[in-house]
């Protein structure tokens, strides 16, 4: 694995299905391992593919209202995400 770049590397995973050799791993951050986690949602979007929280980032949407059309409505992830916000002044 080499040394370890900085104090806030560990050593991540690339396939969390397989275990620990120096072919599966690499350096990486908490921010970048928390992307590879199994419970993350991630979409496809335009030939892109993102975590629900990153794409929730990029397109300025809620992700707590996103992740409730996923989980709770039963939306297509791309549905979720891509579908406008309705604000409650847009009903009147």
């Amino acid at each position: 694995m080499g040394l370890r770049p900085s104090p806030a590397h560990s050593i991540e995973r690339k396939n969390n299905a397989l275990g620990y050799s120096p072919e599966n791993c690499m350096w990486a951050t908490i921010w970048h391992q928390a992307r590879n986690r199994r419970s993350n949602i991630n979409v496809t979007l335009n030939g892109r593919t993102m975590c629900l929280k990153d794409w929730c980032v990029e397109l300025r949407r809620p992700y707590k209202r996103t992740l409730q059309r996923i989980t709770i409505l039963g939306w297509t992830p791309e549905s979720a995400i891509t579908d406008a916000v309705k604000h409650k002044n847009q009903y009147h």
